[in-house]
């Protein structure tokens, strides 16, 4: 593994662990919320972090670009991001 691929990892896991975090902090916060609730929740905690969520990559959801092969990507055109209610 080269130093680039070792510090994508590093970048990776600690994006995985903030997740993680935010979704435990929800469920022990609303343990008897759905798991719809739950989730918009987690967007939300995470949202107040400066994140910013989505179905597709963001420079494919402003440009409309397609992903490898020609398919489209999810639902860029109406911009799927995770919205929270």
């Amino acid at each position: 593994m080269n130093p680039e691929q070792r510090q994508r990892g590093q970048v990776a896991d600690a994006c995985a662990a903030v997740i993680a975090a935010a979704i435990e902090d929800v469920l022990a916060e609303y343990p008897e919320a759905t798991p719809e609730a739950q989730a918009r929740s987690a967007v939300r905690a995470l949202r107040v972090l400066g994140w910013h969520i989505t179905a597709a990559p963001l420079c494919a959801l402003q440009t409309d670009e397609r992903a490898p092969g020609g398919t489209p990507t999810p639902d860029s055109t109406r911009a799927a991001a995770l919205r929270s209610a």
